[in-house]
């Protein structure tokens, strides 16, 4: 994967080559782990995947990747925006919303109507990589509340 502040700043495209790497990894080991078929949304929607079980939608799904392990720090940021949206559509669907990050070392994820969201702050980073404006609210999630989804990242 690139490292996050190596990416060359391209206005108007939030995803390069690592962030779709990332989803095809997520998106492959959750159709095996879990039993499901994935769909993307648009590449704009707030939203990366719905899943898909017994002929109903059995998910939402939101990913992210990291260039680094999963210990190396405390928590992780899930956009403000992005965990409202999932949260909007577990409530109002019944069905499960999850955030994934995928690490160097292990694919992590949590039900976002575990997460806190009154452990909240800024993020971001003023050093222009995908957009303009990528300093906003975020949610601080720890990594320990997360789940480790159960397979192994080399294949």
């Amino acid at each position: 994967m690139t490292d996050y502040y190596s990416r060359k700043y391209q206005k108007g495209k939030f995803s390069n080559k690592s962030d779709r790497e990332a989803e095809d990894l997520v998106k492959r080991t959750v159709e095996d782990v879990w039993g499901c078929k994935l769909h993307k949304y648009a590449d704009f929607d707030a939203v990366d995947f719905w899943a898909e079980a017994f002929d109903r939608t059995s998910a939402f799904i939101e990913v992210k990747s990291r260039s680094i392990g999963s210990t190396a720090y405390p928590t992780v940021f899930l956009n403000l925006r992005k965990w409202s949206k999932l949260l909007d559509m577990a409530v109002c669907t019944g069905v499960p919303a999850y955030f994934f990050i995928v690490y160097q070392d292990c694919i992590k994820y949590i039900n976002v109507e575990l997460v806190d969201a009154r452990n909240h702050g800024i993020g971001g980073t003023r050093h222009r990589v995908k957009s303009e404006n990528d300093i906003e609210p975020v949610i601080h999630v720890p990594i320990k509340e997360m789940e480790t989804l159960e397979k192994c990242l080399a294949a």
